[in-house]
């Protein structure tokens, strides 16, 4: 599960494969009027980089706590349920290939906000698209004033949460 990225150097055998994904299970919630994102961090609690995704999240979030809020580790069912009764998903990890807890948020009908240095040149790219599925930011100033907008503006929260669903989906095709 680690980014080909980092074996490059090394010359290693490397294959690049397309995710699947079970979208009977993972079904498109329809719009909701919740007022805040969840992050599911803590799932990735045994990867090198948590502990600074951990304190990424601390510092974007301060003052926020009602707002964003960090999700313990759970089951998958139960994410999913989380991730139906939120705005979005706020994922900052940053080692991530295809992100499937990205892909999760996305087809449940869930936008992504994600950091733009961390998503760049990644493949999640693909289905993470400014606007219509993903939040992009590089500042806590550019994160808190696009937040600020999805939550209060509700038509277009609406309309990124039912085209990230069929996004990802147009995407990812099994």
């Amino acid at each position: 599960a680690t980014t080909p990225t980092q074996y490059e150097n090394a010359h290693r055998h490397l294959a690049y494969w397309i995710p699947w994904i079970d979208w009977t299970q993972i079904k498109n919630s329809g719009p909701n009027d919740a007022l805040h994102l969840d992050s599911f961090l803590a799932h990735h609690y045994t990867f090198p980089d948590f502990a600074a995704s951990k304190q990424t999240f601390d510092d974007m979030c301060k003052g926020k706590e009602d707002t964003c809020l960090l999700i313990p580790w759970i089951s998958r069912d139960s994410m999913f349920e989380k991730m139906r009764e939120s705005a979005g998903t706020l994922h900052i990890k940053e080692l991530e290939g295809t992100g499937y807890t990205i892909i999760q948020s996305l087809a449940i009908g869930r936008p992504v906000f994600l950091k733009r240095s961390y998503s760049a040149g990644k493949r999640l790219m693909n289905w993470c698209i400014e606007g219509e599925s993903a939040i992009f930011f590089d500042t806590k100033e550019e994160f808190d004033q696009k937040l600020e907008k999805y939550l209060n503006d509700r038509e277009y929260r609406h309309r990124l949460q039912e085209s990230s669903a069929q996004i990802v989906r147009r995407s990812i095709d099994n």
